[in-house]
C-alpha cells in the first residue's frame, strides 16, 4: 500500500557535474523508504544560484522565468496529488502530462521523466555506499546495455518481444548467454521496484504469467583441477617472481580450505592463534552478522612458508599480514586494487597453465573448487565439505562439486569403450 504523495524540487546533490552545478529534480515521495520518483527538470544550478532562484531575492529576467516556472509546477502538482481518492491512482504518465501542459519544454520533461535510469542510479549509488562494487558494476553494465539497445527506453516498452529482442541484439554482439542473463536479472530487479513504487501494473510485468520471458540460466560447473594436474603444477619451477608469487598464492588458498582471495587479502594478524589461523568470511560478514561461521586452518610448514614470505607475521594484531590493504585507502580504491590484483595472478597463472599444457583453466578462485573437489575424491560428505567452505546452503557446495560429473562420464566412457 503506497502512502499519500508529497513532492519537492531541489537539486539532486548526489551528481556534480563538471560545471559544478547539479540537476533540478522533483522528488515524488509515496512515504516510506525508497518508494519515489525522480523527475529531471531541464535545469542545471550551482547551490548559489538554486537560493536565488528559490528565494525572494532580486532576480534578473532570466531567473525570474525560471522561478515562475517553477512555481507554476508546484501548484499544477498540489493540484494534480489533491485529486487522488487514493495513491494508488498516480499515474506518471498522466501527472507528465499535466504538469507540462504548455511550457516550452513540455516534450524534454516528458521524455526525462523516464525513472528507469533513475533507479537503476538509486541501485547503483545504495550498493556502493554499502560497498558491495560488484553488483553496484552489475547495475552499471546492465544499465549501459539497455540504453546502448533502446536509448529512450520507457517502462511500457519492455515487453517480452522487447527482451527476446535485446537479447538476440546482445548475441549478435558478441556477448555470451550467460553475460545476458546476469544483465537481465539486473533489469528484472529494477522492474520490481518500478512495480513497487507504482510506476507500472505487475499485471505488465514481462518476468511473470504462463507466457512470461525466460531469462537465459546457464550456470557454469566450477572448474577444478584433477590430482595429477595439481601434483603437475606443484612440482612446477616458475621461471619468474611474479610466477612464483600466483602459484604460492594458489596453493595458499588451496591449503587454506579454499580461501577465497578477498579473504586473504583481509587477513590479520591476530587471526592467527598459536598453530591455526581463524577468521570469518569477507562475503557474508554482513548477512550472517551474529551467526558468522568461523574458518579453522591449521598452519602447516608450507603455509607459514607463503605467509612469511609474501607477508609478515609480527606486528599488531590489526595490521594486515599481506601489503595489498592500507588502512587510508577508501573502500572503492581497496575494491580495484585487489581486482588488479587478481587479474594479475590470473595471467601468470594462465602463463604456467599454457607451459605445462593443462588443458583445465587455472585461476586463483578455482583454488577453492579444487579444494572442495579433492575433499569430495577422499570420501567427505557434501554436509562436511560445506562446512569447510562456510557455506550457508550445501546446494552451493553441490554447484563446486559438479565437475566431478565431468570425470565420472569420462571414466564410464573409458570402461564401455574397454573390450579388451
Amino acid at each position: 500500500m503506497l502512502g499519500q504523495p508529497t513532492f519537492s524540487i531541489d537539486l539532486d546533490k548526489r551528481y556534480k557535474l563538471k560545471s559544478g552545478k547539479y540537476p533540478l529534480k522533483i522528488r515524488i515521495n509515496f512515504g516510506f523508504n525508497f518508494s519515489r520518483v525522480m523527475i529531471k527538470l531541464p535545469y542545471n544550478f550551482t547551490e548559489k544560484e538554486w537560493r536565488v532562484i528559490e528565494g525572494k531575492q532580486q532576480k534578473t529576467p532570466n531567473q525570474r522565468k525560471v522561478s515562475d516556472e517553477v512555481e507554476l509546477i508546484k501548484q499544477r502538482a498540489t493540484h494534480f496529488f489533491s485529486r487522488l481518492s487514493s495513491p494508488e491512482e498516480f499515474n506518471k504518465s498522466t501527472f507528465l502530462e499535466k504538469l507540462s501542459l504548455d511550457l516550452p519544454w513540455a516534450h524534454y520533461l516528458y521524455m526525462k521523466g523516464n525513472p528507469i535510469n533513475e533507479i537503476y542510479e538509486d541501485e547503483i549509488a545504495k550498493h556502493t555506499k554499502k560497498e558491495k562494487f560488484k553488483n553496484a558494476n552489475g547495475y552499471r553494465s546492465s544499465l549501459n546495455s539497455l540504453l546502448s539497445f533502446h536509448p529512450q527506453i520507457d517502462l511500457s516498452d519492455i515487453t517480452v518481444e522487447f527482451l527476446k529482442n535485446y537479447e538476440n541484439n546482445c548475441l549478435k554482439k558478441g556477448h555470451s548467454i550467460s553475460t545476458v542473463g546476469n544483465y537481465v536479472r539486473y533489469l528484472r530487479a529494477i522492474y520490481n521496484i518500478a512495480i513497487n513504487k507504482g510506476l507500472i501494473s505487475d499485471q505488465k510485468s514481462p518476468f511473470a504469467g504462463a507466457n512470461k520471458y525466460i531469462i537465459p540460466a546457464t550456470r557454469k560447473k566450477k572448474e577444478a583441477l584433477s590430482n595429477f594436474n595439481i601434483k603437475e603444477f606443484f612440482n612446477y619451477e616458475p621461471p619468474s617472481i611474479a610466477q612464483q608469487k600466483a602459484k604460492d598464492f594458489w596453493f595458499l588458498s588451496y591449503w587454506c580450505h579454499g580461501a577465497n582471495f578477498i579473504d586473504i587479502a583481509n587477513w590479520r594478524k591476530g587471526y592467527i592463534k598459536g598453530d591455526y589461523l581463524i577468521y570469518r568470511r569477507q562475503k557474508t560478514k554482513e548477512s550472517s552478522r551474529g551467526n558468522a561461521h568461523e574458518i579453522k586452518v591449521k598452519i602447516t610448514p608450507e603455509i607459514s612458508r607463503i605467509l612469511s614470505k609474501w607477508g609478515s607475521l609480527s606486528g599488531e594484531d590489526l595490521e594486515y599480514i599481506f601489503p595489498f590493504i592500507s588502512p587510508q585507502d577508501k573502500p572503492i580504491e581497496t575494491f580495484n586494487r585487489l581486482e588488479n590484483i587478481k587479474r594479475n595472478i590470473n595471467r601468470r597463472l594462465m602463463i604456467i597453465l599454457k607451459d605445462l599444457k593443462i588443458s583445465a583453466k587455472i585461476t586463483i578462485g578455482n583454488a577453492r573448487h579444487s579444494f572442495a573437489t579433492q575433499l569430495k575424491r577422499k570420501g567427505f560428505t557434501t554436509e562436511e565439505i560445506s562446512e569447510f567452505l562456510a557455506h550457508t546452503s550445501t546446494s552451493t557446495t553441490e554447484h563446486y562439486l559438479a565437475s566431478l560429473e565431468t570425470e565420472r562420464i569420462d571414466s564410464v566412457s573409458q570402461f564401455l569403450s574397454d573390450l579388451s
